[in-house]
């Protein structure tokens, strides 16, 4: 049984199973990106609720100004590492 266990996952190693195990860096921005938004929709639908209370969104602020904070920082890491001769162009983020 182990072994049948151990054939099953190393086919499913080399063959990849649907999965990556390396993310490019338009995708990892793209992921980025996405967690943003999210946040700043969660953030913005909280306040929306609770007008009168936004500390009660405090934590939703924390999310979101944290994921922005951490989009800012790959961008300017992906465009220190670029030159002009590769392909990853990124389109500037205001969120």
């Amino acid at each position: 049984m182990k072994k049948l266990a151990a054939v099953f996952l190393l086919s499913c190693l080399l063959a990849g199973c649907g999965t990556t195990l390396w993310t490019s860096p338009g995708q990892e921005m793209q992921q980025r990106r996405s967690k943003v938004l999210a946040s700043k929709e969660a953030y913005t639908k909280c306040l929306e609720q609770n007008p009168s209370e936004p500390k009660k969104c405090e934590e939703y602020k924390k999310v979101y100004e944290a994921n922005v904070k951490a989009y800012k920082a790959y961008e300017a890491s992906m465009r220190q590492f670029m030159t002009s001769g590769n392909l990853f162009i990124f389109p500037p983020f205001a969120p």
